[in-house]
């Protein structure tokens, strides 16, 4: 039994009786009593009760063969409903999900449940009011430096500014509102009076120490120097294309923030309180750009129980609709680096098998692979817990395959710190494309805490196009993208990923924002509507 039901123990006996009659068989008074684990006489004392509270009309069977009849009120289970909507409102997660989980509650119950807890994520009738955004993992950190998941980089995106920003492939001034490039290097000219969100006027010294880290990064190190020439202006050395290093600040690791008892950014929207299970954001009313449309949004995590239940029913409420678009893959990743895989052949086998098996069809390939090496081995397996049909059909080919393994169940955790990650053979691993240009691709298979790069390291191809991207501009890095995927395709086994958004009121024009990145959505231009 669940805690809320422990500490409401009229509602279970009420409930569980009329989930008892839903089953439609005869029952006599003691084998109600038997069902609810009361004596006799304390189902006698919980039947006196409700049908005084008016739940239902009692005739106790009398004789042997005489079963007893409950006559219930025509609005039961909306009283029942109604009880269970007011718990999982004001219950934390961890008893919400205990609740879903218990046996005890039909799955009537919990569809219907799960669909009204998602109908609080709904449209705000003004301005004024908070909207709810669900979340379905905890923000992991605000840090900009350290985000590497989704919602932690939907948080920084609207909580800091950047120097600059791409739209539509063209370079947009942010915090810095000019620059100029000259031999060795570009001046930036921030914009005057940016104000923090603790009060804070934004000044070169601060960009050099929220940028100065970035430069032990393999992808930074081609700036040699920052210099402060002013309060409002700042050289950055360099020996790169001015078209890379302005893509390159671009990005969300480029975030300007300033620490202090807490980061704090400049951008539209600022933190007003922080936890795993919600994030309050306020619009920041000295911000230098456009102000918000909303004042307050919350990001709500959703119990991974109401998730399970909405996908399995595959069935979302009818006034919540889903915006469905690709935004990465979702692969298996070869190590090349340990034994068994660093033959071409094993990793091409094991990919045809493992499609094979993904789309139920076993083709007419070898039973059995023949060992790099003769002493006894187990692959040892990374894989992710919510992948789980893909698990399922990567323990298929190893039986068939007859290959001794070890399945591994990483954390986000741990694919986000990238533990002993030399260690697997082979991962199950998603990449999340932040950006749809060519640059933001790139850069997400050759940064340096890329799985991809990290594994392919010391491969000459990796190194060449990483130069090029460096040297040349934009139209080049097309092609530098098309030769880096058609080198993967080789070397991984990959899906497409679909990201589903719960539509908002701002939805149906979502794709007309200005922003590539339909992930990342700037929540100051959410507007509502008033119909």
């Amino acid at each position: 039994m669940s805690t809320f039901f422990s500490q409401h123990k009229q509602l279970y006996y009420l409930l569980h009786l009329y989930q008892l009659y839903q089953k439609q068989q005869p029952w006599n008074h003691h084998q109600l009593a038997e069902q609810l684990e009361l004596s006799t006489k304390q189902f006698s004392r919980y039947l006196k009760r409700f049908k005084a509270q008016g739940y239902f009309h009692y005739t106790p069977g009398n004789g042997r063969s005489n079963t007893s009849q409950i006559h219930w009120n025509k609005n039961i289970h909306e009283v029942l409903l109604n009880a269970l909507k007011r718990a999982i409102q004001q219950l934390p997660i961890e008893e919400v999900n205990a609740l879903f989980e218990d046996d005890f509650l039909i799955s009537t119950f919990k569809s219907e449940l799960a669909i009204h807890y998602f109908k609080q994520f709904s449209s705000p009738s003004n301005p004024n009011e908070t909207l709810l955004i669900p979340i379905h993992k905890p923000v992991h950190t605000i840090h900009p430096h350290q985000a590497k998941d989704i919602y932690s980089m939907q948080l920084i995106y609207n909580v800091y500014d950047r120097l600059v920003s791409i739209e539509h492939h063209e370079t947009v001034p942010g915090l810095a509102h000019r620059w100029e490039t000259k031999v060795g290097g570009t001046r930036f000219y921030l914009r005057k009076l940016i104000y923090l969100h603790n009060g804070v006027i934004l000044t070169a010294e601060h960009v050099k120490t929220c940028v100065a880290p970035l430069l032990n990064r393999n992808s930074w190190r081609f700036i040699h120097d920052i210099v402060v020439e002013s309060e409002t202006v700042i050289w950055l050395m360099h020996d790169v294309s001015e078209t890379y290093l302005l893509h390159l600040l671009s990005t969300l690791e480029a975030s300007i923030f300033v620490e202090g008892e807490k980061l704090t950014g400049s951008g539209p929207y600022e933190i007003v309180s922080f936890s795993d299970e919600q994030i309050r954001l306020q619009a920041f009313p000295h911000y230098f750009g456009y102000t918000a449309f909303i004042e307050n949004i919350e990001l709500k995590l959703v119990p991974s129980s109401i998730q399970r239940i909405l996908t399995m029913d595959n069935q979302p409420p009818s006034d919540i609709k889903v915006l469905s678009y690709p935004n990465g893959d979702c692969m298996l990743l070869f190590n090349p680096n340990r034994p068994y895989f660093s033959a071409k052949q094993h990793r091409q086998l094991f990919k045809q098998q493992y499609h094979s098996y993904l789309r139920g069809v076993a083709d007419a390939l070898p039973n059995a692979i023949a060992p790099l090496h003769e002493e006894p081995f187990h692959l040892n397996i990374g894989i992710s817990k919510n992948k789980v049909v893909l698990n399922a059909r990567l323990k298929e080919v190893f039986e068939h395959l007859a290959i001794p393994y070890k399945l591994t169940q990483l954390t986000l955790n741990d694919y986000i710190e990238m533990d002993s990650i030399e260690a697997y053979d082979a991962i199950i691993y998603t990449n999340v494309s932040f950006e749809q240009s060519p640059f933001h691709q790139l850069r997400d298979l050759l940064d340096e805490y890329s799985f991809f790069s990290h594994f392919h390291q010391h491969n000459g191809l990796f190194q060449m196009i990483e130069q090029s991207m460096m040297v040349n501009d934009s139209p080049k890095w097309q092609n530098d993208f098309d030769t880096l995927s058609q080198f993967l395709q080789h070397e991984v086994y990959a899906l497409p990923l679909f990201t589903h958004i719960e539509q908002l009121p701002y939805s149906h024009a979502l794709q007309n924002l200005y922003t590539l990145d339909y992930s990342l959505i700037p929540f100051a231009q959410i507007w509502y509507n008033e119909k």
